[in-house]
Parts: structure tokens; C-alpha cells; sequence
């Protein structure tokens, strides 16, 4: 049966969950599903003044700083977004229009890496913008040979080291049902034209590996960050609460880029869901995930 991953129809999704043999966890994956966005490579080379790219030259208003991180060095610019590009049932409480940038400070450690999201209103003039000078850059993107970006939204199930993941397969699948489960989520995955392409994602679930990443959050901005690897002291909170982080976005390593972060792993941004409806992007978690 062929399988149309920008089909969001909960129709389309019950015909291929029956043809893959899952149809007794139909419901719970129905249940599951959230739209996410693929920002896919498309091409080298500049892209249009407020367009959707990858690297080079962020689009700035002329009132907006240089994001710099805590150890003087000037932010990264990793990539922007053009929000009217994104489909209304994928945006979630993000604005049907304006510009979503993403900076990143020095990834190590790997956990609470410093980063900066900026929203930038429709309609404010933009500008390209060359890094400060005189002020050392994180060193995140410099091999980068930068270009536009295609966006493609779909629909996503839980990702790998989730207590969700956890929960609709291990828990509840047998073995071949779990292998069942894992050629959903390759069906859901948009096609890649060009090996290697993927740049990143927007919204969705989150991906961890080996211990849900939303627990991470937990402990480092509602708890205390020198629990982060105290396990006996983290089995005594309240993990009930990872529930309320969400996925904002990610940054994967890229072959087509030349984009490796730490072992070909990939930085990814979580944030509370009371802050992303409030548009506030102050206090999300930004950690590595790699083998």
C-alpha cells in the first residue's frame, strides 16, 4: 500500500496503520499524532531577505542585537523559519506569519547549551546582518556552506526514549508489532529527494536517546541543574511534570552541510507548553543528543 507521508488525514493514517497490522493500537496512535515540520535542504547559496535558510546571514530588524551568550561569544546564527510557510493544524501557538530564528552559543557541555529564539513580527523591515565585529564566534556553524530551505510538514508519532515511546510499543506491542511500529514512522517521514537533506524540525515529538530528554528539562530549569546527574536524588521528582515540555525545534547533523554536531548527533530545543503559548522564549532547554 503506498503512503502519502503530507497526507494529514486521520482517514489516510487509520488505512496504513490497518495495512502495517496495528490495528488494535489504533486508537492510542490516533491519539498520539502531532504534526511536525522538516526543514529540508534546498540548495546552496542565498536566499531571499526573510525566506527560510540555513546559515550565512541572519535576517534582522535594525533594533534587534546580536544574540551573545555568557561567555562573551557571539551566538551562531543556525537558521530562521518563515512561519506562513507552515500550515495552520503545525503551527500550534505560533503566528500564522513572521520570522523564527535560531542562534546557538558553545555546545559543551551538551546539556543547557546556551541558545537564543527570536520572533520577529510580519511586516518589520528586515536586513542581513554580519556577526559583530571584534567578538569571538561560536565556532557551531562555521563549515556551513549555507542555503535555502524547503519546508515539509507531517504527521509524527512518539520518538525513541519517551516514556510515550515507551508506552505504545514496549509496554504494549510485541515484537513484530514494534517492528510494525518502526516502518510507521519511516512512512511518516517525509521523502528525501537528496540523501542527507534533513536540517531540522519544528514542533512534533521530542527524541532522546536513552533517557527522555523532557526529564532533562525538568531537573535543569524547575528543579536544580546540579541534579542533572545525581540519579538517586532524580528518582525523587515528580517526573509527571516532563509532560508539559513540547518540542520547538531541532538542528540535525547534516552531510550536505557539512553540519556534524558531536558524534553526527543532533541539538535540540524544548520548551514548556505554558511558554509556548505565551510566546516566550526565555527559558527553554536546549541540550545534544548523540551516541
Amino acid at each position: 500500500m503506498d503512503f502519502d507521508a503530507h497526507d494529514l488525514s486521520a482517514t489516510h493514517f487509520d488505512e496504513f496503520v490497518h495495512h502495517l497490522g496495528l490495528a488494535a493500537h489504533l486508537a492510542p496512535l490516533r491519539a498520539a499524532l502531532r504534526p511536525t515540520t522538516y526543514l529540508l535542504l534546498d540548495g546552496h547559496g542565498p536566499a531571499p531577505v526573510g525566506a527560510s535558510k540555513v546559515g550565512g546571514d541572519p535576517d534582522l530588524p535594525a533594533d534587534v542585537e546580536w544574540p551573545i551568550d555568557s561567555g562573551d561569544w557571539a551566538m551562531a546564527f543556525a537558521f530562521q523559519i518563515d512561519l506562513a510557510q507552515v500550515p495552520e493544524a503545525a503551527r500550534d501557538a505560533l503566528p500564522a506569519s513572521g520570522l523564527l530564528s535560531f542562534f546557538v552559543g558553545v555546545d559543551e557541555p551538551a546539556t543547557g547549551v546556551e541558545h537564543t529564539v527570536l520572533l520577529i513580527p510580519a511586516g518589520v523591515p528586515l536586513a542581513p546582518r554580519r556577526p559583530p565585529e571584534g567578538v569571538a564566534m561560536a565556532a557551531f556553524m562555521e563549515e556551513v556552506d549555507p542555503g535555502p530551505l524547503r519546508l515539509e510538514t507531517v504527521l509524527d508519532l512518539p520518538r525513541w526514549a519517551t516514556n510515550e515511546h515507551t508506552a505504545l510499543t514496549e509496554e504494549s506491542m510485541d515484537a513484530a508489532e514494534q517492528e510494525a511500529y518502526e516502518a510507521l514512522q519511516e512512512a511518516l517521514r517525509p521523502p528525501r529527494q537528496d540523501p542527507g537533506n534533513v536540517v531540522g524540525r519544528l514542533l512534533g515529538h521530542a527524541a532522546g536517546i536513552g533517557i527522555d530528554p523532557r526529564e532533562d528539562a525538568v531537573v535543569v530549569q524547575e528543579v536544580d541543574p546540579n541534579l542533572l546527574y545525581n540519579y538517586d536524588e532524580r528518582h525523587k521528582i515528580d517526573m509527571a511534570r516532563a509532560e508539559k515540555w513540547r518540542h520547538l525545534l531541532t538542528i540535525y547533523s547534516c552531510g550536505a552541510l557539512n553540519l556534524w554536531i558531536w558524534d553526527a548527533g543532533y541539538l535540540q530545543v524544548l520548551i514548556h507548553e505554558d511558554a509556548l503559548a505565551a510566546l516566550d522564549f526565555e527559558n527553554d532547554y536546549a541540550s545534544v543528543e548523540s551516541s
